[in-house]
């Protein structure tokens, strides 16, 4: 990997880049776009173009960077969504009126970065972009979804072929197990495995304080779980389960759930799936695991998430390729992650050295017995590890991918 590297050129710091950063999707969701836009900014001499639409809402480190503009693409959906397919030659029009519009008041573009996301429109709009302004083309080979489960690589190779990525100028993917399907096709591509920011640090000092809001004393253990898919009955089943075993083995905890939906929508979802009131409703009587919900785009998530012992992550991997923000965001703040077994969540967590992965509910509780019960488990040792630079060393640095020629 270190003679790769050498392969993009050295840095040079008096180089200024102007990248675009393209999306027909709601750009609030879009996660690992919004890395790439962080971690460009953060590049001296370096200004970053959002273009595309934010149903909701943009972190508010990227909405207040000076080195990150934000230009409103109106996506033109509908509802239902065969009225998209119906009316989808004027959609089309709309929204490649809107970008060729968007390129006369843009300065001159050195990169343009878009996903696979959404193959015809994302890749047709950064073409758009990429040949008004003489820029070259950067594909993010990911993520894919709506994909055939019974079929997957199948899908994943006719994604891959259908974004053709060997029209782009540099191609990149987050995991090596992409890049390995991607070697297949004979398509050249880098690693970029983006961290989540400064913001996302190691904080343990906090945990007091974070105790102190949650009115509960330093010795309680705060658990860290991200609920991405409130809508997830198997995932809520775990966590109803979760408390039940603090609860039967009288652990003074909180499960501290991070969550995109309203909590009130959470809680009723739950309800649904036998979660009961006395796991939601604080009892100071009762040695229960209270549970908190803190949204996770809030500007207090980082903090209360770098507070935490440790984490269980029910979703490590997307579609199997990929690595979730979630996961990366527990790792880079040092809460050694407790991760269901899914994808290629092993290139990154090592067994006892980065976290721990369990296939199924049995294992969960054995290792939850090992790190509260029996105190085997060293967790620090564990997020010393987290916080080491050469955790992710196969990644290529965005300041090499763009002075790539």
């Amino acid at each position: 990997m270190k003679s790769k590297k050498k392969e993009l050129v050295s840095y040079n710091k008096s180089v200024m880049h102007d990248v675009v950063i393209i999306s027909t999707n709601d750009l609030g969701r879009s996660f690992r776009l919004l890395f790439h836009a962080k971690n460009i900014a953060s590049i001296p001499e370096s200004h970053v173009y959002l273009i595309g639409p934010d149903f909701h809402s943009i972190p508010k480190e990227i909405e207040n960077s000076p080195n990150i503009t934000h230009k409103y693409l109106f996506p033109f959906r509908l509802r239902p969504d065969y009225f998209n397919l119906l009316f989808f030659p004027f959609r089309l029009f709309i929204i490649l009126f809107q970008v060729m519009l968007l390129c006369f008041s843009l300065p001159s573009i050195d990169f343009v970065i878009c996903s696979s996301e959404c193959l015809l429109l994302d890749i047709l709009c950064a073409n758009v972009i990429r040949f008004f302004k003489k820029s070259k083309l950067i594909l993010d080979v990911s993520p894919f979804k709506n994909m055939n489960s019974k079929s997957i690589i199948k899908s994943i190779k006719q994604r891959i072929d259908n974004s053709k990525p060997k029209n782009a100028d540099i191609c990149i993917a987050p995991t090596r197990s992409l890049q390995i399907i991607l070697d297949l096709q004979k398509v050249k591509s880098y690693i970029v495995r983006d961290f989540p920011g400064h913001q996302f640090t190691p904080h343990p000092e906090l945990k007091e304080e974070i105790c102190m809001i949650f009115n509960v004393t330093i010795d309680y253990l705060l658990i860290a779980l991200p609920l991405i898919d409130s809508h997830n009955h198997e995932h809520l089943k775990i966590i109803t389960n979760i408390t039940k075993y603090l609860d039967s083995n009288g652990i003074k905890s909180i499960l501290v759930i991070f969550c995109q939906d309203h909590e009130n929508t959470i809680m009723n979802q739950m309800k649904k799936n036998s979660f009961k009131n006395s796991n939601i409703n604080q009892n100071e009587n009762r040695k229960v695991p209270n549970v908190k919900y803190v949204p996770i785009n809030s500007t207090e998530y980082p903090k209360i998430l770098s507070s935490c012992d440790f984490g269980i992550i029910l979703d490590g991997s997307s579609y199997g390729l990929d690595l979730t923000s979630t996961l990366l965001q527990m790792m880079a703040c040092g809460v050694p992650p407790i991760v269901s077994l899914k994808g290629c969540v092993r290139e990154i967590i090592f067994e006892g050295k980065t976290g721990f992965l369990f296939s199924n509910q049995d294992e969960l509780f054995t290792i939850l017995s090992k790190i509260i019960i029996k105190k085997e488990v060293d967790l620090s040792h564990i997020s010393k590890k987290l916080t080491s630079e050469s955790l992710f060393e196969d990644s290529i640095p965005w300041k090499d991918i763009l002075n790539f020629e």
